[in-house]
């Protein structure tokens, strides 16, 4: 899982990655930049994939597990291919992926209100592969119910998983980290309930021209947020933070 993450079906928690280009004009500061824009880069680009037979198809790269290349295809419909069926190009392909940094993001957990900002705690591992200057980030967004009943969607600052030293991170191989993440201050958090919370999991390119999504996890009771009116990607860029405005201005989400 690398680029793209993997999808879990299953609650409470479900990993799901959008098809969108998603940008958020947010700054942090440790990671190698002053100030940078996050975006979140495309989850599943397409491209053109060649069997050993000589047909093609167009889908996106999913993963890799036990010999088999997962793609997913128009409409979302994932497929399965044995390594040795693709093209030698192909092949080389993906195990260039796999030499790629990747992490997970284990879990994201509202732990209590601090100073009246919602205080989360974020457990990732990550995965440090070839010659990494930048620690990866990760961005939380959150859904709240205000004392007036309304849907209300907050962004958390990225948080940075770990000072970058050096070239290589070597001692990072496989190592789990444990963040604090503070959400922003809200006026009265009396009748307040966090709703839903999704983190993004990102790491600049090679050519860092863009954001990189490593994994995505999200915690919400899509029953519950249907029966309330709020639409399950809260999360979609169209939808702005603050207080959800429904239904979305210029028609229906296609």
């Amino acid at each position: 899982m690398n680029g793209a993450a993997h999808i879990k079906r299953g609650m409470p928690v479900a990993r799901a990655m959008s098809g969108l280009l998603m940008a958020a004009s947010i700054s942090f500061a440790g990671s190698g930049q002053d100030t940078a824009e996050v975006r979140w880069a495309k989850s599943y680009t397409p491209r053109v994939w060649t069997y050993a037979t000589g047909t093609r198809i167009t889908a996106a790269y999913d993963s890799y597990k036990n010999g088999n290349v997962y793609l997913i295809a128009d409409g979302n419909e994932k497929t399965a291919i044995a390594m040795p069926k693709l093209s030698a190009q192909d092949q080389a392909w993906v195990l260039a992926e796999l030499k790629k940094p990747y992490g997970l993001i284990n879990d994201v957990a509202f732990v209590d209100w601090q100073d009246q900002r919602p205080l989360f705690q974020i457990n990732t591992s990550f995965f440090a592969k070839g010659n990494l200057t930048e620690s990866p980030v990760v961005e939380v967004q959150y859904l709240l119910l205000d004392p007036q009943n309304r849907a209300v969607k907050r962004i958390c600052d990225p948080v940075v998983l770990y000072p970058t030293v050096g070239k290589q991170n070597f001692e990072l191989l496989g190592t789990k980290v444990l963040k604090p993440c503070l959400g922003p201050r809200e006026q009265n958090i009396a009748g307040v309930k966090q709703q839903a919370c999704r983190a993004v999991m990102l790491l600049w390119n090679a050519n860092k021209t863009e954001w990189l999504v490593l994994d995505a996890i999200s915690k919400q009771d899509d029953i519950r947020l249907r029966t309330l009116g709020i639409p399950s990607d809260w999360w979609d860029p169209r939808y702005p933070a603050g207080v959800l405005q429904l239904p979305l201005a210029g028609g229906d989400k296609k």
